[in-house]
């Protein structure tokens, strides 16, 4: 595996766990979350996570409010992504956007969000884990994949996630496009030569609002989509 790709494993291997139902307590306790954050750190450039948002942190009055100052940034974001919110009709602070959109969530005795490919690798390749691959849906160049599989039993119908990006970008990405056009708006975009669309909804809650999910699907079939692995790049 690539380098690139063994600082992409670095965010995960402590938090390999099953999926959870909803009802039952989120996944990170005050420590996981800090050793999270610590590493999240040592990985990412939050100004440029900040600058996708309309501008560098405390860079003048225009550009969107989250991003006023790496605090105010950093703030949010952990808002957005990490604390926890009820999936189970106020039974229980269950989930978190990370938990959803990165790890995965029983629902109804399915696979509930769950969008992310080095998830998938790490668990694959745990036989405990019990991950079966069921066969692709579609497909665009080396970019994004539809799928279907099981965990441990529960079936995940149609699952997609991009292929070979890093946590930290899906993030910037995902964030983005939330903050940008969620709900029935689509944000569009191109990796590679592919089209990409990602879809995201809010969870509000006692006036709060956070990420529900996000995640991304095959766009359009273009010329160009595919155009950049066989010139050999």
């Amino acid at each position: 595996m690539a380098d690139s790709h063994k600082i992409h494993l670095l965010i995960f291997p402590f938090i390999l766990i099953p999926p959870k139902s909803r009802g039952m307590s989120g996944y990170f306790p005050r420590k996981v979350l800090h050793t999270f954050h610590q590493r999240r750190d040592q990985r990412c450039d939050e100004r440029a996570l900040a600058s996708k948002s309309g501008r560098k942190p405390g860079n003048g009055s225009s550009g969107h409010p989250f991003a006023q100052s790496p605090y105010i940034f950093r703030t949010w974001i952990e808002h957005l992504w990490f604390k926890h919110y009820s999936r189970s009709k106020g039974w229980a602070d269950d989930s978190s956007a990370f938990e959803h959109v990165f790890m995965g969530e029983e629902k109804k005795r399915e696979v509930s969000g769950f969008h992310n490919w080095v998830r998938f690798y790490l668990l694959e390749r745990n036989p405990a884990e019990e991950l079966n691959y069921m066969g692709f849906i579609e497909e665009r160049g080396n970019v994004i994949v539809s799928l279907r599989f099981k965990w441990q039993r529960l079936l995940k119908r149609v699952g997609s996630f991009m292929i070979g990006t890093s946590p930290e970008f899906e993030m910037a990405l995902y964030t983005l496009c939330f903050l940008a056009r969620r709900g029935r708006e689509k944000c569009t975009v191109e990796i590679d030569g592919c089209l990409v669309i990602i879809t995201s909804y809010d969870m509000v809650q006692d006036g709060e609002i956070y990420i529900g999910t996000a995640y991304p699907k095959a766009g359009k079939i273009t010329n160009t989509c595919g155009d950049f692995y066989k010139r050999g790049f």
